[in-house]
């Protein structure tokens, strides 16, 4: 039976969808309100062969190289003098060098060496006042070991104030939002780990989700900004990317677990392994870059397969469900950045968040779909639970409480109370005249009188055959009067079978308990004086005296 409705998870998806996308062109469309600047576009630059359009570097280019472009103080009249800044957003390299006319304005990653992760940041520099001239030479000393160049709008001149803002924008999609999702993260790890702890059902496929997710936070590592890194950028971008094929299969292991399927798991540990292969034979980043620019389509071709193969699955499953609407979103996804990666780089998502959400939408439906099971087995339990108790105390055909458990209750009384011992007078002639099953519809119709008479607090059981116990907690006079309604209610209320009346009369013996004695004389002295009533000539009440 399946907890969560497709309709359900087909909102929750979209608006998991509209959120993913927001955030992905959030960054794109976003420009600070009285934004005033200068650009200096990749094609104002030069280094003698070509510009600083983005592209991938040439086989044989040199790593290190330096690029040109001609300002003109008539370009930035407009802007203010005293206080201009270069802002540079999004160079693809591993560190530059920057130069005003012959002096160096800074630098920032590792221009040497290129052992910097920086190309998702954006760094301003101060252009001195006393460094404009009429025609001024902005030189690039750049280092890059695969993708080099720059976008529309990536090198710009503005005020301190602007550039600040500009800044802030950029820290704040990138930075922020990646360790937002570093954030995430480790809260949906904490979870699962308590529900793992707790012996949850789905230990396998949480584990799964949970591997996903940790190696989802090192690829994340991958949109922050790192000047310097203790290790090659080479090294550095292996693991990154293996990080996410890792992610990718301990998905497929979750997903393989959930819906008893292999395939989702043996594209998922393909790709994984060809992917591992790359790893260890490529030993130059250009061949590295263009390898992962391809093998990142295996991620989308891997949600592929995992549509088709829970698709099936989605009237029966919610796991399925879970599965289907998660991964289409991953795939598009995935596939709108594989595309971007290899045409469109400027576009690129700038933080894991997107993904993060992704899987957390999915481990939030998990969680839900765990904690309905167990409540839904714990209610199954409570059922089973109450049905023996009914079993082991309650007496199947009167309905009553059995001799036993009316005992245990009674023996818990604090006195006073009374013990009333209720027989059906002449039951034999009963189901001698009328039959066994009239006799059965008898023992079930005088508890039903009598419950109506007695109040919540009082004790009703049956002793056996068609004799019935009472613990009734009032005065004695009370009783006595409660018995005798109980009397005149059966004997003019009689069982009606087959449109005729089976007029039934009952002997009741009361025994006054004022202190605190056992049970079993409680009702052996009831009994006896249950017995007086039918001697004495049946359908009264008669009151236990030790002196008779």
């Amino acid at each position: 039976m399946t907890h969560f409705q497709i309709k359900e998870i087909t909102i929750i998806y979209i608006f998991t969808f509209i959120f993913v996308l927001i955030l992905s062109i959030l960054p794109i469309i976003i420009t600070p309100p009285g934004y005033v600047y200068v650009e200096v576009p990749p094609n104002a630059f030069s280094d003698g062969t070509g510009d600083l359009q983005h592209r991938l570097r040439i086989p044989g280019e040199p790593k290190i190289s330096k690029y040109n472009a001609s300002i003109t103080a008539e370009s930035i009249k407009d802007l203010p003098q005293d206080n201009l800044r270069l802002s540079i957003t999004k160079m693809d390299s591993q560190g530059y060098r920057v130069w005003w006319n012959g002096f160096l304005l800074g630098l920032t990653g590792d221009p040497n060496n290129g052992n910097a992760n920086i190309w998702n940041c954006s760094h301003n520099f101060i252009i001195d006042q006393s460094l404009i001239e009429e025609n001024n030479i902005l030189e690039l000393e750049i280092h890059a070991k695969y993708d080099l160049g720059i976008f529309d709008n990536s090198i710009i001149i503005t005020d301190a104030k602007n550039a600040t803002r500009l800044s802030d924008k950029n820290e704040f999609f990138s930075t922020h939002m990646t360790f937002l999702s570093l954030g995430m993260t480790l809260f949906a790890m904490i979870i699962i780990v308590v529900m793992i702890i707790l012996k949850a059902q789905k230990r396998v496929e949480l584990f799964g989700l949970m591997m996903a997710l940790i190696f989802i936070s090192i690829y994340s590592l991958d949109y922050l900004c790192f000047e310097f890194l203790p290790i090659s950028y080479l090294l550095f971008k292996k693991i990154i990317m293996l990080s996410l094929f890792l992610a990718l299969l301990f998905s497929g292991i979750a997903l393989s677990k959930s819906l008893n399927l292999k395939l989702p798991l043996i594209i998922a540990a393909f790709s994984f392994f060809i992917f591992l292969i790359g790893v260890l034979i490529i030993d130059n980043m250009l061949s590295f870059k263009k390898f992962y620019n391809i093998a990142f389509l295996m991620i989308p071709i891997n949600a592929v397969v995992w549509l088709t193969m829970t698709f099936p699955k989605l009237k029966t499953s919610d796991e399925a469900r879970i599965y289907f609407g998660g991964v289409a979103i991953l795939g598009i996804f995935t596939l709108l950045e594989a595309i971007f990666l290899i045409y469109l780089p400027s576009a690129l998502s700038t933080s894991s968040l997107p993904i993060v959400i992704i899987f957390s939408t999915m481990l939030t439906l998990f969680i839900a779909l765990e904690t309905l099971s167990q409540k839904r087995q714990l209610s199954d339990e409570i059922v089973h639970k109450n049905h023996l108790f009914k079993k082991t105390t309650i007496d199947e055909l009167s309905g009553l409480y059995n001799k036993s458990y009316f005992m245990d209750i009674v023996s818990k009384m604090k006195p006073p109370f009374s013990i009333a011992m209720c027989d059906i007078d002449n039951f034999k002639n009963i189901n001698d005249t009328y039959g066994h099953n009239v006799g059965d519809s008898v023992i079930k119709h005088v508890p039903k009188i009598i419950n109506e008479i007695l109040r919540k607090e009082d004790v009703v059981g049956r002793f056996g055959g068609d004799e019935f116990m009472m613990a009734i907690q009032c005065t004695p006079d009370m009783v006595t009067e409660i018995c005798g309604r109980i009397l005149n209610q059966i004997k003019n209320q009689p069982l009606i079978d087959d449109n005729k009346p089976v007029n039934i009369t009952v002997s009741i013996g009361v025994y006054h308990i004022l202190k605190t004695q056992p049970v079993e004389l409680m009702l052996k002295n009831a009994d006896i004086a249950m017995y007086k009533a039918k001697a004495a000539g049946r359908n009264r009440v008669v009151i236990f005296n030790p002196i008779d």
